[in-house]
C-alpha cells in the first residue's frame, strides 16, 4: 500500500517530533514526522506525518484531526500537492491545441476612462432606466430610520451578502427579501 501524508498544525511549543511521533502511532504505523522550523502564516508551528498502509484516507483526516494535545486541538488536514506524482513534462504541458482568432473585432463602445471619469460619456448607460424610485408619506418614515433599500443582481446574492455582514462584525444587520 502507499504512503499518505497529513499536514498538521495548532499545537504547543513545547511538543516536539518525537512527542507527536507516539500520539501519531495511535492511528496506524508512521514512517515520518516533521516539524518544521518556520511559521504559518497564523503564525503557528506546523508539520507533516506520513503514514503507511492507510486504507480510508478521509477517515484518517478526521482521526486525526481530532487530537488534543493537552489544551490544543491539533488541526489535520490530507497534503494538496505530492512530490514525484507528476513528471515535469506533464506538468508543463499545454491542454489543448492553440487556438488562434481568425479576425480581430473591435469593441462595441469606443470609450476611454478619462472620457467616463468626467463624464463626457456614461460608463453604463442602462442601468440608469432600472432604478426605481418609491414615494412614502412623511407620516410614516418613522419605521424606515436606519434602514436602506437596495437591489441585487440575483437572488443567491443575497446569502452572500448576509455572511459578508456577519463575517465583518456586522451580525445585528437583518436582510430581507422584499419580492421584485
Amino acid at each position: 500500500m502507499a504512503d499518505t501524508s497529513y499536514f498538521f498544525t495548532n499545537f504547543s511549543n513545547d511538543v516536539f517530533d518525537r512527542d507527536l511521533w507516539k500520539f501519531f502511532q495511535r492511528w496506524g504505523r508512521v514512517l515520518d514526522v516533521f516539524i518544521s522550523r518556520k511559521l504559518n502564516k497564523r503564525n503557528l508551528r506546523f508539520g507533516f506525518v506520513r503514514f503507511q498502509g492507510v486504507v480510508d484516507e478521509v477517515d484518517m483526516e478526521r482521526k486525526l484531526d481530532s487530537i488534543w494535545i493537552g489544551m490544543w486541538k491539533l488541526q489535520a488536514n490530507l497534503i494538496r500537492f505530492c512530490n514525484g506524482e507528476v513528471s515535469k513534462n506533464e506538468r508543463f504541458s499545454k491542454k489543448g491545441p492553440i487556438k488562434t482568432r481568425n479576425a480581430w473585432r473591435p469593441k462595441a463602445n469606443h470609450r476611454s476612462f478619462a472620457q467616463v471619469v468626467t463624464g463626457e460619456i456614461s460608463g453604463n448607460p442602462h442601468l440608469d432606466s432600472d432604478v426605481v424610485q418609491l414615494d412614502v408619506n412623511i407620516e410614516s418614515t418613522s419605521w424606515l430610520e436606519n434602514c436602506f433599500v437596495g437591489r441585487l443582481l440575483e437572488f443567491f446574492d443575497l446569502q452572500s451578502v448576509q455572511k459578508s455582514f456577519i463575517l465583518g462584525g456586522f451580525s445585528v444587520v437583518r436582510l430581507r427579501y422584499m419580492g421584485e
